[in-house]
């Protein structure tokens, strides 16, 4: 039978292990550092500066549309992404939008016309993201 000592010390080492393996476990899940964008900052249309939490775009489904403006467009966990047309290679993203927003974006008969009017100026910007290209449905970085 364990002695109060040795128990207390085995239990700082179970948490000390279980620490390790959710750190490591953090640690490969983010081994591409360009996968993740932590701590982005950013302006608002305010100018007001803000932190946004870590958000990996790369695991949004973004859908080809037939727009002039908008070439891409994707949503997850209330987050729009956006890429243009006349930049390819960056991304918007979008926080805090209602999915009906995003429904009603991608099945708009005018996206571009539905973005300004409903997304544009409605919603904080919360990042951009440069150097990236979409490859079958998802942002892949350069």
């Amino acid at each position: 039978m364990l002695n109060t000592k040795q128990s207390k010390s085995k239990h700082r080492c179970a948490c000390i292990i279980s620490a390790m393996i959710i750190f490591l476990t953090a640690l490969c899940a983010c081994s591409n550092g360009n996968d993740v964008k932590t701590d982005y900052k950013s302006g608002n249309s305010n100018g007001d500066i803000k932190t946004v939490e870590t958000f990996d775009v790369t695991k949004v489904n973004m859908k080809e549309v037939d727009s002039s403006e908008i070439a891409y467009i994707g949503y997850l966990n209330e987050r729009l992404v956006v890429v243009f047309n006349s930049s390819l290679d960056r991304c918007y993203v979008y926080d805090n939008v209602a999915y009906d927003d995003y429904a009603d974006l991608i099945n708009a008969d005018s996206i571009g016309g539905y973005y300004n009017k409903h997304i544009k100026n409605v919603y904080d910007q919360a990042l951009r993201i440069d150097g990236i290209y979409v490859l079958n449905g998802h942002i892949k970085y350069k």
